[in-house]
């Protein structure tokens, strides 16, 4: 709560609770946010997983080195994008 004359607090909420489809959101600086619902479904189970794994750093260190060698070589933004289509369709 800010009192006169304090500057605001930057406070980030880590957690939302929603009646809509499950969110996970990683900031520019790595923060994670989620938005789950109260019923806690499969798809809200996944989403509260995933932020739990991203807590870990080394399991966050192996992702990240698996999906950059995924665009290894791909310097230009369509490459990429192509690379993504095809991840995408992939299992």
């Amino acid at each position: 709560m800010k009192r006169r004359g304090e500057e605001p607090l930057n406070i980030r909420k880590r957690v939302h609770v929603t009646s809509d489809t499950p969110v996970l959101a990683v900031s520019d600086d790595g923060y994670v946010q989620i938005a789950i619902r109260g019923d806690m479904e499969f798809n809200d189970m996944l989403v509260l997983g995933m932020s739990l794994c991203l807590r870990d750093d080394a399991w966050k260190k192996k992702l990240l080195a698996k999906v950059r060698k995924e665009f290894e070589g791909k310097d230009d933004v369509w490459k990429k994008v192509e690379r993504v289509m095809e991840l995408s369709k992939s299992k």
